[in-house]
């Protein structure tokens, strides 16, 4: 079955930034008691730290500036939206990328097979999954 296909490059409105940093800047953070090692989540020091920079550091302009170039497209699956970026490959064995900031790193490898070689497993997702893998390896 074939979807038709929008193009739908990001253009995220000043609205929209305005009032995520509101929102960002109004958050009640919850006690966080005995997670410093990240055992029960994200710790919260680290969260909002994370939330601090996207409320006044973040560059979102540039982020949308960095990934446009890329073709990007919307359908909708069933009743699902779907958002994705696609570059087509040269040659066989090209693969996808997962998120919009590994989809810039992985398409010049993916379109291209053959020239880059992989040097190591999946990235970490999470601090906690980090310390994990690092304790598994080392012991």
């Amino acid at each position: 079955m074939a979807f038709p296909l929008t193009q739908a490059p990001i253009q995220v409105s000043d609205d929209v930034l305005d009032d995520l940093r509101r929102r960002l800047e109004l958050t009640r953070w919850p006690d966080d008691p005995g997670n410093e090692d990240w055992y029960y989540g994200v710790n919260r020091d680290y969260l909002r730290d994370l939330a601090e920079y996207w409320r006044t550091g973040y560059d979102w302009r540039a982020a949308e500036a960095a990934i446009n170039p890329h073709e990007h497209y919307r359908v909708e699956v069933g009743s699902v939206p779907v958002h994705f970026m696609r570059k087509p490959g040269v040659g066989p064995a090209t693969g996808p990328g997962t998120s919009a900031s590994r989809f810039q790193r992985a398409c010049p490898r993916t379109s291209m097979p053959g020239s880059w070689r992989w040097t190591g497993g999946p990235p970490c997702i999470s601090r906690r999954t980090c310390s994990r893998r690092a304790r598994s390896r080392s012991g």
